[in-house]
């Protein structure tokens, strides 16, 4: 068995866990036995098509071979996202476009730099005033903040590092700074070969490409709040529009907290926070009804996911040899 098939397992477990605990704690198993079928399913299948979309936005960048070939193989190696900054994926990607497709591992992960660094500046864009508004909030704690903070980090440096080489004297500038970086951490100096790649790379895509990859994002990213919004009418717990697009945008910023699988822990306890401040989403829910929402969104952007994509995976490498396009 894969090892990242048998990472993404023990961290599912972890996630099994921890919802498990959640719903004891607080009670939530009376909501979820109550939860509507429908909008639940609705609201799962509007996070696949944000995944596909983003597949058919990489699929797009990438030369050679059918697009919804690229697009199964990527959705794949969705389980490997279960990493931090989800860069397992990434990898994994770039190996089976090169085994299945003979692409070469640079193109396959500047194409996922380019749609990642626009989803990225999108997200930014959308969250920068929920951000500032948690940073100011006098309810939420310094470790909270902290790690709010270093999310946005992420989001912010990642935009810049993937779409700053659009301008090739940036992107050879960047590379420059590896240069010196390397004389003291040799293994910098693959970095820096890789963004004097990315810079001339980023220079073959028309622009009119460019946009189409940015509106994808976009697409992306309402779908997911499609879904997110979703979770609340599945649990019968409805809130505002506008504190459920801040939360859903500190949120987006948190999965990408360093070093935590999809941000996995972190996510649920600011959301079960955040929804407890009756100042802030205006009705008055239930730590029943909370912890309700905050298990469906998991189900949707964990479990759901992870297991279609390792199925997906055996279908599509079982007995898969090496070919070129």
């Amino acid at each position: 068995m894969h090892k990242n098939i048998k990472t993404a397992f023990i961290i599912l477990a972890g996630v099994f866990a921890l919802l498990a605990v959640l719903a004891i704690l607080s009670g939530a198993f009376s909501v979820l036995a109550e939860a509507e079928p429908v909008a639940f399913i609705t609201g799962a299948l509007f996070f696949i098509a944000s995944i596909i979309v983003w597949m058919l936005a990489w699929a797009i960048l990438i030369k050679g071979g059918r697009t919804f070939e690229k697009i199964k193989i990527g959705f794949a190696c969705v389980f490997a996202s279960m990493t931090p900054v989800q860069l397992g994926a990434d990898a994994m990607r770039s190996l089976k476009m090169k085994d299945v497709f003979s692409t070469p591992y640079k193109e396959t992960i500047a194409a996922s730099m380019i749609v990642k660094g626009l989803k990225f500046l999108v997200i930014a864009l959308a969250a920068s005033a929920s951000f500032f508004f948690a940073i100011m909030h006098p309810a939420l704690q310094l470790w909270i903040k902290v790690i709010l903070v270093s999310g946005f980090a992420v989001v912010i440096l990642a935009s810049l590092l993937f779409l700053l080489p659009l301008k090739k004297g940036i992107g050879f500038k960047i590379a420059r700074v590896f240069d010196r970086l390397s004389k003291r951490f040799h293994f910098l100096s693959k970095v820096s070969e890789y963004f004097r790649h990315y810079s001339l790379y980023l220079k073959t895509i028309p622009a009119k490409t460019l946009a189409l990859i940015a509106f994808l994002a976009i697409v992306s990213l309402v779908f997911e709040f499609v879904a997110f919004a979703l979770c609340f009418f599945a649990a019968n717990s409805p809130i505002p529009f506008y504190p459920m697009l801040i939360l859903f945008t500190i949120l987006a910023i948190l999965e990408r907290v360093p070093f935590l699988p999809k941000g996995i822990g972190i996510v649920e306890v600011f959301g079960i926070l955040f929804l407890s401040m009756k100042s802030i989403i205006i009705v008055s829910l239930s730590i029943q009804q909370i912890v309700a929402v905050i298990i469906l969104f998991d189900l949707m952007r964990l479990v759901i996911p992870t297991f279609l994509s390792m199925i997906a995976y055996f279908f599509v490498f079982k007995g898969k040899t090496n070919r070129t396009n």
